[in-house]
């Protein structure tokens, strides 16, 4: 018995295309792809080993992920399971995964570690110490925080990955400079988080 397992990627990036070289290999398993890149951009050593694939607008849509899924479950029989290694994928991915009644981690779950904020909240509810932080709307709640936690602290996105739009703001002009260079709006907060020096250990797994 042969096992149906698709793989989500919306553009194929070479870290992404290392994973679903990896994944065209697992054992009794029928591997298809849904992607907002043409198939046409997988290497034809990796392509040959994919049984199917299915192109969408917006590989960061929920909806067009559930779709597409749809398509392939025709071809190619119910999914035993619907990945991604991208992390901005995770949750619209587990929202797909809910809707067609694919096992996998659930949307609430990853939301968790998609928004930072969150995630520090969770920790720290079930006893994990984490730097001090807040969700950050305007200039004054940003000198509240820097008044209440002091200098350096890290500015980011809730929902970054990878470090992109980090910065560690040093002194006070460094704050005056970020606050002027990068308006505030309670819209879209931004997360300042005490800095903390410390030993960083990482665990992943697969």
């Amino acid at each position: 018995m042969a096992y149906h397992v698709i793989y989500a990627a919306p553009f194929f990036m070479d870290a992404t295309l290392r994973f679903l070289s990896g994944a065209t290999h697992l054992p009794d398993t029928h591997l298809t792809v849904v992607s907002q890149d043409p198939a046409e951009k997988i290497p034809a050593e990796i392509r040959a080993r994919i049984a199917g694939h299915w192109r969408i607008q917006d590989g960061l849509d929920p909806v067009q992920l559930a779709e597409a899924a749809q398509h392939l479950t025709r071809q190619f029989g119910q999914p035993t399971a619907y990945l991604a290694t991208l992390e901005q994928l995770q949750v619209p991915l587990a929202l797909a995964r809910e809707a067609l009644g694919i096992p996998g981690l659930s949307s609430e779950a990853s939301r968790n570690f998609r928004d930072k904020s969150t995630m520090k909240d969770v920790l720290r509810a079930a006893g994990l110490p984490c730097a001090r932080h807040a969700l950050i709307g305007s200039v004054e709640q940003a000198r509240a925080f820097l008044d209440a936690v002091g200098l350096p602290v890290v500015v980011k996105p809730p929902d970054g990955a990878g470090g992109k739009a980090t910065y560690r703001l040093e002194t006070a002009t460094d704050a005056q400079r970020w606050l002027q260079q990068h308006p505030l709006h309670p819209d879209r907060p931004t997360l300042f988080e005490e800095f903390i020096r410390g030993q960083e250990y990482s665990f992943d797994s697969v």
